[in-house]
C-alpha cells in the first residue's frame, strides 16, 4: 500500500518547517540541517542587515539586498534616497463621513500635495464630506500623478493596491 497524502506532509512538515518558538540553538540546527542550505544563506543575510542596521524600513531592506532599486542609481544611491524619504516622513489621509466618523487607509504618500489631490479625488468617488492629510514618519508606498486633463492616478508596488481599502480610523489603524 502506498503512502498516504497526509503521511507526505507530516514527512515533509518534520523536514522543512522551523518552529519559531523553540530554543535559538534548536532552529538554527534545524536550519543547518536543512537540504536547502540556499535558503540558510538568505536567512542568514536577512538577520545580519536587520542586526547591523534595525531602523531600516522594508523598503530599504530590499533595496539593501538588491531586490528592488531606482532606475538610474546605483543600490548606495537608492539606499540614501529611501533614507531621506523616511527622513522627510509621508502624508497620509483621514476621511470623514457624513456621520462624523474618520475613515483611514494605508496608502503612503510622499508629498502633501500628492496627498491633497489623492484626498478630494477620494472625497468625489466615495462621498466623504471632508479629508485631512496628515504627516507621519516612515517611506511612502505609493505615488499619484495628475495630467493636464485632471485625470489623477494612484500608483502603488505591485499587491499593494490593497492598502486603498478604507476602514474606520480605531487605535490599531492610527499606530499603523
Amino acid at each position: 500500500m502506498g503512502i498516504t497524502g497526509a503521511e507526505k506532509q507530516r514527512r515533509f512538515r518534520e523536514r522543512n518547517m522551523v518552529v519559531l518558538t523553540a530554543s535559538a540553538e534548536d532552529i538554527a540546527a534545524t536550519m543547518i540541517g536543512m537540504s536547502d542550505q540556499k535558503k540558510l544563506r538568505e536567512v542568514v543575510r536577512h538577520l545580519k542587515d536587520h542586526l547591523k542596521n534595525p531602523d531600516r524600513s522594508p523598503y530599504e531592506r530590499e533595496a539593501a539586498l538588491g531586490r528592488i532599486g531606482i532606475a538610474g542609481m546605483s543600490r548606495a544611491e537608492t539606499l540614501a534616497s529611501l533614507a531621506a524619504q523616511r527622513a522627510a516622513g509621508t502624508w497620509r489621509v483621514e476621511a470623514i463621513s457624513t456621520d462624523g466618523r474618520r475613515w483611514a487607509n494605508g496608502v503612503r504618500l510622499a508629498t502633501k500635495k500628492e496627498a491633497e489631490v489623492y484626498a478630494l479625488g477620494q472625497c468625489e468617488e466615495f462621498g466623504y464630506v471632508t479629508a485631512e492629510t496628515l504627516q507621519e514618519d516612515g517611506l511612502p508606498n505609493g505615488s499619484v500623478t495628475w495630467d493636464e486633463r485632471g485625470q489623477v492616478t494612484l500608483h502603488f508596488r505591485d499587491g499593494d493596491c490593497v492598502l486603498q481599502n478604507w476602514r474606520p480610523m480605531s487605535g490599531a489603524l492610527a499606530a499603523e
